[in-house]
């Protein structure tokens, strides 16, 4: 529970620091090694109320990397790349029923806490 705890935590942290963007996410896509987990990634698809993806390639980091010295380099459009190396896995989480109104209070009294606790600057 405390390992689930930290993990949903994390998540609606970046939920309220995102905020700012104002348009809600109609769809997250996951990566990185803890996106192979299929509990995070239903965390994810709970706290941000939206259907998660991942991609097929584990290593995105340095997919990422060698995707953008084939555009600077090669002038390769990120069209192309795109189309060529970003494929998503089949399996897509969508959020479970009754988890946005939790997260959602959640997130309300996570946001109190930070706000409480951040340090004032003259």
């Amino acid at each position: 529970e405390e390992i689930r705890a930290v993990v949903e935590s994390q998540f609606l942290n970046m939920r309220i620091h995102s905020e700012w963007i104002s348009d809600r996410p109609t769809k997250v896509m996951l990566t990185g090694g803890a996106a192979q987990n299929d509990a995070i990634a239903q965390i994810v698809s709970n706290v941000f109320n939206a259907p998660v993806e991942r991609l097929e390639v584990i290593n995105s980091a340095a997919l990422g990397a060698a995707m953008r010295i084939a555009n600077a380099v090669e002038s390769i459009e990120w069209k192309e790349l795109n189309s060529a190396f970003i494929i998503p896995c089949k399996e897509i989480f969508t959020p479970q029923e009754g988890t946005f109104q939790l997260y959602n209070s959640l997130g309300r009294n996570l946001k109190k806490l930070i706000e409480k606790s951040s340090v004032k600057t003259i």
